[in-house]
């Protein structure tokens, strides 16, 4: 891991090799990020004795080192600075080990830091090591004594704020976004000022990788104490417009403005000034419209703006951006600008819905809300698919002001119905289908009259959505989503309604018994053929299926439940081995735990989204423990034999029957 001449020289004179290079998530590629591959490898098979050989190594080469220094070998503190960067590679793993009393890992952490690496930072001819002394000692701050803590922060802070060189400023960046994360504000807040100072002097003169790390550490920063964040707006807010309109469309760089945007506008004591410096400009942006790529961008910005704003929101943004906003949406026809554009509206009427409704064009005479309604019409009417978040809109829509719209919502969604006969794009589909899902939650009888006397191209408008809604619910994404979507489907099977059990919908995948292989011209030739079962049928096969793949989370401790399923599919895995004999290889795809961990990372990233929605925060469905709603779903049905569920039963699979059973009586 130890640094070469060439790196030395490289990343003293490039700031933005430098940031890219020591990134712990490099795409980047050398010695040094080799070893830390190897190191990655090593703790994943031997975790303890990794640790605890790195623990005793680190301690060895610091030894021998200090030797080196001592007979005036130059270039003594490299395996120093390789030791520290090893040590706080794997800095969450050996906290965790120091803190499990059944580990056997042994590391004098305090001593380390209190003496070795804090006396780093007084190396000012070595850059990397005392940049290397801050970030080390961030990684683990959680760990060390308060009053050391403290001494390490104010080094950052000093770090930041002087003309120090490249390698001591980019780490004192990364150190202060591991101080924030990881330390209490109160450690902080005291130099807030001095931080937000240093760093919007970077703004101005950094680049490509080393501004992005600016920009998040300042992000970071402003989160601390709202109250000093909102005297410097005068100092941050020019600073990240400036940002902006030289990367507008920059694909890493704009999302961080945005984030930053958001933070500011949720900021309750500088949205007044924030917004005042930045709507304007804005909202100019969407009446030139000369650069499309620009706009999506400026619509993205104020969608921060909106969102992060108070609700009601400052008359100026439906007095001048709201006009301007809906004639662009009205006119336009690029894909980038009617998705954007989908999220900031649903912010305005989630936010002012009132104020829109009284909003009045004097040369028209038509209200915000007809505006709104004209551009959903537009939307469904067009060929191209690209408004994935149109269905957000139209729920937002009906639950703000539903009895505003009440003489125009069968229309709309017969529109909808009919959109979804012909959709094609499986986000777009998810996007219709919520729209009734939400208002089947609580209109449900209506919403059944309704499509079912609908004529939708010589078919029931309860045959069109419940086909499509059937064939798609699987593929739905997204936490709110996926639960609004199967507590709907059990809202209609509890409806007992002979109309949707009357429906026959595509079933269970025919698996052909002839053992020839099987091409691809022969699968033109006999295309998949599916059972055909009952609506009803359908319904519960699909929320069984939703029951097994519910998280293990929810309040719920790991159950006899989920292990039942675990020893089902193991069965079936074991089965099918004894009929192949072919060697086993590994598998090109990654283990199944690193899928997990990408899921679980989906839906935090998920909840992390809609819990900034104070609608959702309420919203019943959304705080449902699903797998515990689920079961009780289906012992209710069991128990009073709903809608003829016990018949339904009969007609499911020999796997999907014992599976209902256990749900049922627990054995």
């Amino acid at each position: 891991m130890q640094m070469t001449e060439e790196q030395v020289e490289l990343w003293l004179s490039d700031a933005n090799q430098f940031v890219s290079d020591d990134d712990d998530e490099t795409f980047n590629f050398n010695v040094r990020v080799a070893s830390a591959d190897l190191l990655i490898i090593l703790l994943d098979q031997f975790p303890e004795q990794t640790l605890q050989v790195l623990a005793d190594t680190t301690l060895q080469f610091i030894d021998e080192s200090n030797k080196a220094r001592a007979a005036g070998d130059p270039i003594w503190w490299k395996i120093h600075e390789a030791c520290l960067k090893a040590i706080g590679f794997v800095s969450h793993e050996l906290i965790a080990a120091l803190q499990d009393t059944s580990s056997k890992v042994k590391f004098d952490l305090p001593g380390l830091f209190g003496h070795v690496v804090y006396n780093h930072l007084a190396e000012t001819n070595i850059p990397f090591l005392k940049g290397r002394a801050l970030v080390v000692a961030s990684q683990f701050a959680t760990q060390l004594p308060q009053e050391l803590a403290s001494r390490y922060v104010i080094a950052t802070v000093d770090a930041i704020q002087q003309n120090g060189a490249i390698p001591v400023k980019v780490s004192a960046l990364r150190a202060l976004q591991n101080i924030c994360k990881y330390l209490d504000n109160q450690y902080v807040t005291p130099f807030q000022s001095n931080i937000i100072e240093g760093i919007a002097n970077l703004i101005s003169v950094a680049t490509e990788d080393t501004l992005i790390l600016v920009l998040e550490t300042l992000h970071e920063v402003i989160k601390i104490n709202k109250e000093v964040t909102a005297r410097y707006e005068s100092l941050i807010g020019p600073s990240i417009i400036d940002v902006w309109i030289k990367y507008p469309t920059d694909p890493t760089i704009a999302p961080i403005v945005t984030d930053l945007f958001e933070t500011l506008a949720s900021n309750p004591e500088a949205h007044g000034a924030f917004q005042a410096r930045t709507l304007p400009p804005l909202a100019n942006i969407l009446i030139v419209n000369s650069d499309s790529a620009v706009t999506a961008s400026a619509i993205d910005l104020i969608s921060s703006l909106v969102k992060g704003g108070p609700s009601p929101l400052p008359k100026e943004y439906v007095e001048h951006v709201f006009p301007s906003l809906m004639h662009l949406m009205l006119t336009t026809e690029d894909r980038e600008i009617l998705q954007n554009g989908d999220i900031c509206l649903k912010y305005f009427v989630q936010k002012d819905c009132e104020r829109i409704a009284r909003w009045i064009n004097n040369e028209t005479g038509r209200t915000g809300l007809d505006y709104v309604i004209q551009y959903i019409a537009k939307a469904l009417q067009s060929e191209n698919e690209s408004a994935t978040f149109l269905g957000d809109l139209v729920v937002k829509l009906i639950k703000k002001a539903g009895d505003k719209i009440v003489s125009v919502i069968p229309e709309l969604l017969k529109t909808v119905a009919t959109k979804l006969e012909g959709a094609r794009t499986a986000t777009y589909i998810q996007s219709l289908v919520l729209i009734f899902a939400h208002l089947i939650l609580n209109q449900q009888s209506t919403v059944i009259d309704f499509l079912a006397n609908l004529d939708i191209n010589g078919r029931n408008g309860l045959e069109v959505l419940l086909s499509t809604w059937f064939e798609n619910h699987e593929s739905f994404h997204g936490y709110y989503s996926i639960r609004v979507s199967a507590i709907a489907l059990s809202k209609l099977f509890l409806a007992c309604d002979s109309r949707i059990q009357n429906i026959q919908v595509k079933g269970d995948l025919i698996v052909p018994k002839s053992s020839r292989i099987m091409t691809r011209s022969r699968s033109r030739q006999n295309p998949d053929q599916y059972t055909h079962v009952s609506a009803n049928g359908k319904i519960i096969r699909l929320l069984l299926s939703d029951l097994q793949n519910s998280p293990d989370g929810e309040n719920l401790k790991r159950s006899e439940f989920d292990e039942f399923f675990e020893e089902e599919e193991a069965i079936e895995t074991d089965d099918e081995d004894d009929e192949w004999e072919d060697v086993e290889e590994p598998s090109p795809f990654g283990p199944s735990e690193d899928y997990i961990v990408l899921s679980e990372y989906a839906k935090n990233h998920d909840l992390e989204t809609l819990e900034d929605d104070p609608d959702l925060k309420d919203d019943s469905v959304y705080n449902t423990n699903f797998k515990e709603y689920l079961m009780e779903f289906f012992r209710h049905c069991a128990s009073q034999n709903i809608n003829n569920f016990i018949e339904i039963c009969s007609t499911l699979n020999q796997e999907q029957q014992q599976k209902l059973h256990y749900i049922i009586h627990g054995n």
